[in-house]
Order: structure tokens, then sequence, then C-alpha cells
């Protein structure tokens, strides 16, 4: 569980953050060439270090996300107390071919069906899963692809409600 006063204190983070962003532009032009490397790298510790933990919210976020939608895809709206929501948004995974695939074997073993699963450049059709049923014995083919799940999108805003 988060202390409150750590969270307070990452508000205010976020507040003084926002005034130096109004102030920096002045702050650089005036500055040696020094001071604005040591600007440059203080701000890239920053970044470096919010992002590590925006990245360790995201991943908890996920996972509740594919909790509530059941491990399908689409988008799971999660709101705070506070008036900030995230949106999680899961896309269909996407089947990629392998590069050690035997196409011309593929070709043989589906025959008329080759055009279902490939189009004409080698790359598997969007109802690619779909028609595995429609094959006595799909293990050459799921031999030659790859099942693969994009990482799911977290978009971070104020809540409009």
């Amino acid at each position: 569980m988060i202390d409150p006063k750590s969270l307070a204190a990452l508000k205010a983070t976020l507040q003084i953050l926002k005034g130096l962003e109004q102030d920096l532009p002045e702050m650089v032009t005036d500055a040696p060439v020094e001071i604005q490397v040591e600007i440059g790298h203080l701000l890239s510790g920053l970044a470096k270090h919010a992002n590590k933990g925006l990245n360790t919210v995201k991943l908890s976020l996920r996972e509740a996300a594919r909790a509530s939608l059941g491990g399908q895809c689409g988008t799971q709206v999660l709101k705070s107390a506070e008036g900030a929501r995230a949106a999680v948004h899961f896309r269909r995974s996407t089947v990629t071919l392998r590069k050690d695939a035997d196409m011309e074997a593929l070709r043989t073993h589906l025959g008329t069906l080759f055009p279902v699963f490939f189009d004409t450049i080698y790359v598997p059709t969007k109802d690619f899963q779909e028609h595995l049923g429609d094959l006595a014995d799909p293990t050459p083919l799921l031999n030659a692809v790859d099942n693969t799940e994009s990482t799911p999108t977290v978009k971070f805003e104020d809540d409009p409600d």
C-alpha cells in the first residue's frame, strides 16, 4: 500500500517540474554550456527514474486489466479516486512466419487452401487462425509460424466524467 505522504510528494514533484518547464527555456538560454550540460544530465536522470516507476505501474495495471477482460483483446479503463484514468488496450495477437519455414512444403501440404493462410508475399492472412479447423493436420502449418502477443498499451489521462 502506498503511503499517502509518498503520493503527496509525487504530486508536489509534478508541480515543481511543471514550473521548471516554464522557466527552463530562459534558464538554458542565459546559462553557460557547462550549466546546460548539468541541467540536461539532471533532467535525464529524472526521466530515467520516472520511466522506471511508470513501467512498474503499467505492468501492474496491465495485469489488473487482463484479469478484468478475462484474457480477451479490447480496452479496459481503470479510474483513480482523484480524477485520473488509465486506458489499457490489448491488441489481437498476430501470426508471423518463421524465417526457416519451408514454404514449398507448406504449399504442397495446403494445396488449394494455401491462399486462405498466406497472401502472395507469404504473410499470414488476418483470419489465419479462424481457418485452422479446416485442416485435417494443422501441425506443419503451426510449426511454420509464431503467434506474437504485443505489449498492451497504457494511456493515462484526466477522466472527462
